[in-house]
C-alpha cells in the first residue's frame, strides 16, 4: 500500500498500528505516544525522511520464519530510533545489531531479551571476538563490573556492524533499539600484538535483508566487494550453525546467501589492518521463508562427509563444478576455522599446491569424480570410536553409491554412500591428513606407487620447519638442495602421517626437495622467506 504524507499524520493519531505487505511512503512521521508496527516478513520502504519523534516507536518484528525490513532509499534522512525484535532460538548465534548506540548494560538487564548467564558469575552470554587473545579466551564476553580475566570486559555500546556470540535462555527476540542509516556502512578491521589470527566477526547493520554473494545479487554483494581484504584460503562467509561454522562461498544459493537483519559472520583477513563494508545498494526485503541462521540449499554435486563419535559431529563439504580447478579457488575453497589445534575434526586437504591449510569446503571439477583423491585431514584421541558416513546432495546417478573411505593404515576401503558407514576404534590418536582418504570410485584404490606420491604434501610451516604430510609406517629420507644443486639436508625419518623435519640455518631463496620412501622418489619446490 501506498501512504502520502498527509493520510501518515492522521494515521498516527491511533495508538497503535500494525503493517503488513510493503508500504511505501515518501516521509514517514511518527509521533509522540504513537506506535508502529512492521509484522514479520513485511516491510516499511522509505523514500525521503523518517521521523519518530521521542515517546514514539517504530517497531520491526520477526519470527522464526519470517523477517521484516525497514528500507531507506539511499540518501533518506532519518531522525529517531527503531526496535528491531530480532527472533532466535535458544542455541548460541552470531548476532550483529541492526541499529546503532544500543548500550549493552541495557540490553542483558531487559528481562524480555532473556540473555544467558553464567550461574559462577556475572557473566551474560554477550561477545565480542578479540583475536589477539590467548588461544580458547578470544571471546570476550560482557560482564556486570570490572574483571581482570581476559576474556571478561564491560562493554558500553553494541559496535556497529560487529558480530557478537550471543545466546537466549530460552527461544525469543532480542530487542534493539537505536539508529539507522540510508548510507554505507563500513567497519575497520585490525589485528595486533603480533598475531596472525586474523579472524574477526562482522555483522549485517542494516534492519534490512543484504545479499551475501552473486547467487543473491550479481552486481553487489558483501562477499564480492570484500574479496580483495579476504586471506586466498578463507575467502568465504562462515556462519556458526548448531555445533561448526557452515560457509557461504559463491556457489551458495539464494536462500542461503542474503543475510537477514542481525545476521553476524566470521571473516579471516589477508592484512592486519583492513575496512569491511556493507554497502546500501546490497540490501533488500525478503518476504519469502527466510530463516536467521543457514539453511542448505544447492543444485551442485556436493558431499558432505560426516564425522561423529556420541555427542561429537563434525562435517567437511567437497562440492564439483567446472570453473574450479584441482588447487586453490579463492572464494569457493574455504579454509577451517581453527583456534589451536583442533580435538576433533574433519576436513580436507587440497588435492593440488596443498600448503598444509586444512579446509572445511573444497570445490573440484567436475571431470574429478572418480578419478580423484582427496587427502582428509582427521583429529581425534586414541582409543575414541570414529564413523564416518556420507550425505550427497544432486549427485550424478553413476557416482550416487561410490563413496568410499580408504584407511590406509589398515589398507582397506570401505563404501560410506546411502545409510552404511565405516566404524573404528582408533588404537593412536590421528592429527591431520596421512591416513584417511577420500574416494569416488572404487577403482582408485588400485592407485600405483606415482599416484600416491602425490598425495603427500611437502611444505614449509616456519622458516626453520619443514612438514612432510602423508607418508606411513615407513621409513623415508629427504634430501634439499639449494639453486645450485648443493645439498644442505640429509636425513631419514619414520613416516607417521604428519613428520616435522628441522632445517637448518638457510639463506632466503628458492630450494629443491627430494623426497625417497619406498613407493618412488618425488620431488617439491619451496621457498625459504
Amino acid at each position: 500500500m501506498y501512504f502520502k504524507k498527509n493520510v501518515i499524520r492522521k494515521t498516527f493519531s491511533i495508538a497503535f498500528l500494525f503493517l503488513y505487505g510493503v508500504s511505501f511512503s515518501q516521509n514517514f512521521h511518527v509521533k509522540s505516544g504513537a506506535s508502529i508496527s512492521v509484522a514479520a516478513g513485511h516491510a516499511l520502504h522509505i523514500k525521503g525522511s523518517l521521523t519518530i519523534e521521542s515517546n514514539g516507536s517504530l517497531i520491526l518484528n520477526s519470527d522464526a520464519t519470517k523477517s521484516a525490513s525497514l528500507m531507506l532509499d539511499k540518501g533518506a534522512t532519518v531522525s529517531g530510533d527503531i526496535t528491531y525484535k530480532r527472533y532466535v532460538d535458544s542455541d548460541w548465534h552470531i548476532v550483529s545489531a541492526p541499529v546503532s548506540s544500543q548500550s549493552v548494560p541495557t540490553f542483558v538487564a531487559d528481562a524480555n531479551n532473556a540473555v544467558a548467564q553464567s550461574t559462577s558469575s556475572e557473566k551474560y552470554a554477550v561477545a565480542y571476538y578479540k583475536n589477539n587473545n590467548n588461544s580458547g579466551k578470544r571471546w570476550v564476553y560482557h560482564v556486570q563490573n570490572n574483571s581482570t580475566a581476559e576474556n571478561e570486559e564491560v562493554l558500553t555500546n553494541f559496535d556497529t556492524a560487529k558480530g557478537y556470540a550471543m545466546k537466549r535462555s530460552s527461544p525469543g527476540t532480542y530487542a534493539f533499539t537505536g539508529g539507522t542509516t540510508a548510507s554505507d556502512v563500513s567497519t575497520t578491521l585490525t589485528t595486533s600484538g603480533g598475531t596472525t589470527h586474523r579472524w574477526h566477526g562482522v555483522g549485517n547493520p542494516f534492519p534490512s535483508f543484504i545479499a551475501a554473494n552473486n547467487n543473491a545479487n550479481s552486481s553487489n554483494n558483501i562477499l564480492q566487494k570484500n574479496l580483495n581484504i579476504l586471506d586466498d584460503e578463507y575467502a568465504v562467509l562462515y556462519v556458526w550453525d548448531d555445533n561448526e561454522y557452515k560457509t557461504i562461498d559463491q556457489t551458495s544459493s539464494i536462500s542461503d546467501a542474503t543475510f537477514a537483519p542481525g545476521q553476524g559472520f566470521m571473516i579471516k583477513t589477508k592484512g592486519d589492518s583492513h575496512t569491511f563494508v556493507f554497502e546500501k545498494d546490497a540490501t533488500s526485503h525478503q518476504g519469502g521463508n527466510m530463516t536467521f541462521h543457514r539453511n542448505s540449499n544447492t543444485s551442485i554435486p556436493t558431499i558432505m562427509v560426516h564425522l561423529s563419535n556420541d555427542d561429537k559431529n563434525k562435517s567437511t563439504t567437497v562440492k564439483y563444478l567446472n570453473n574450479t580447478t584441482l588447487g586453490l579457488d579463492p572464494g569457493y575453497d574455504a579454509g577451517a576455522y581453527q583456534d589451536g589445534t583442533p580435538i576433533f575434526a574433519i576436513n580436507t586437504h587440497l588435492v593440488s599446491d596443498s600448503n598444509g591449510t586444512d579446509f572445511t569446503q573444497q570445490c573440484l571439477p567436475e571431470s574429478a569424480l572418480g578419478t580423484v583423491v582427496i587427502p582428509l585431514s582427521v583429529y581425534a584421541q586414541e582409543n575414541l570410536e570414529l564413523n564416518f558416513s556420507a550425505t550427497t546432495s544432486d549427485f550424478p546417478t553413476s557416482f550416487e553409491n561410490e563413496i568410499y573411505i580408504e584407511d590406509r593404515e589398515n589398507n582397506t576401503l570401505h563404501n560410506i554412500s546411502g545409510d552404511t558407514a565405516y566404524q573404528i576404534t582408533l588404537s593412536n590418536a590421528v592429527s591431520g591428513i596421512g591416513r584417511f582418504y577420500l574416494h569416488t570410485s572404487s577403482t582408485t584404490l588400485g592407485t600405483d606407487d606415482s599416484q600416491v606420491l602425490d598425495l603427500v604434501n611437502i611444505y614449509t610451516s616456519s622458516r626453520d620447519n619443514l612438514r612432510i604430510e602423508g607418508v606411513q609406517h615407513e621409513t623415508a629420507t629427504v634430501q634439499l638442495y639449494n639453486i645450485l644443486g648443493n645439498q644442505v639436508l640429509n636425513t631419514e625419518f619414520n613416516g607417521n602421517g604428519m613428520n616435522d623435519i628441522k632445517l637448518p640455518d638457510l639463506s632466503i631463496g628458492v630450494y629443491i626437495v627430494r623426497l625417497i620412501t619406498l613407493k618412488g622418489i618425488t620431488k617439491k619446490k619451496i621457498i625459504i622467506q
